[in-house]
């Protein structure tokens, strides 16, 4: 009989998702479903977890692989993918802080609702996923919502290792700690000149706060980085945000939460497949907002490679 495979992240958004699992283990327990359980513990462990199931030809005994956590450990888990067609179906049940990808694929937050959808497996469409290869390092994965570079990845980098995010997810006020960062940084933050191929054609920008790949409209809990962008399109949205002063940088943040800040004059965007990015000094960079090296990058498109129920 095949089965539900969870990979939960107990310590995500300070054990949101280890509560979260409780209440899934007891629905599943009551209902009879089989499933069987992974519990991560350490950064990467999800993508160790993936490979492995696959590595053992799990595939005719999954139902669906099922991720409980937040962004950082859906990016971690579809990291671990093979780079051809996904063996089983993927279900995302929130977990986390900011939930960007449940949000942008319209599941349930409520997780019992979420898992009967999962469990139904009447709606499996094939969402778009990006790919990144770091060339300063062996560093790889891919991502779901979207990779940024510069600003945006250092006040993630600041929020994540933040004590009073902890504090803050014990209100649910978690994506809080992400303006607290962004407030620190503001004043100290170097810009830098960046140059960015799109499908083979060059683009160069000075003095650059953050450049911006995105699969989805959303990130940073919430944010509508890219208000059109589509999981299902086959291409990458670019946003580049540049010569732009300090107090005006905090105008665009707020027109972000309402998906108004394409209309700016110093905000850029492109569409494509196929990007380099390189910069003048090498700028962190996230992907789903969870640090994974510096510039330079080539990103992708793999198209409709994931097979989700939602």
């Amino acid at each position: 009989m095949k089965k539900h495979v969870f990979i939960v992240n107990p310590n995500s958004a300070s054990g949101k998702g280890k509560r979260t699992w409780m209440k899934v283990e007891r629905y599943l327990i009551s209902n009879n479903i089989p499933y069987s359980i992974y519990f991560t513990s350490r950064e990467g462990e999800a993508t160790e977890i993936v490979k492995q199931i696959v590595a053992d030809k799990m595939h005719d005994e999954i139902k669906s692989l099922i991720i409980i956590g937040g962004d950082g450990t859906v990016q971690e888990a579809i990291s671990g993918l093979p780079n051809k067609e996904v063996p089983f179906t993927f279900g995302v049940i929130a977990g986390g802080t900011g939930n960007d990808f449940v949000r942008s694929i319209g599941q349930d937050k409520h997780p019992i609702k979420a898992l009967k959808r999962i469990e139904k497996m009447k709606n499996v469409t094939g969402i778009d996923v990006g790919f990144y290869q770091l060339q300063n390092s062996e560093a790889q994965g891919r991502f779901v919502n979207a990779l940024g570079a510069g600003f945006d990845a250092e006040v993630g980098k600041k929020a994540n290792n933040s004590k009073i995010k902890s504090w803050l997810n014990t209100f649910g006020l978690g994506s809080l700690s992400y303006v607290i960062a962004l407030i620190s940084l503001i004043i100290t933050y170097k810009r830098t000149n960046l140059t960015i191929n799109v499908d083979g054609k060059n683009h160069d920008f000075s003095n650059v706060w953050f450049i911006t790949v995105a699969n989805g409209p959303f990130y940073g809990g919430g944010m509508k980085i890219s208000p059109n962008s589509s999981n299902q399109d086959g291409a990458l949205d670019v946003i580049i945000v540049h010569n732009l002063s300090r107090l005006k940088l905090l105008t665009l943040f707020g027109l972000v939460f309402i998906g108004k800040h394409l209309q700016m004059k110093e905000v850029a965007t492109f569409k494509g497949k196929e990007i380099y990015l390189e910069s003048e000094e090498k700028i962190l960079i996230h992907a789903d907002g969870e640090t994974v090296g510096y510039t330079p990058a080539n990103i992708s498109i793999i198209h409709k490679s994931l097979k989700i129920s939602i």
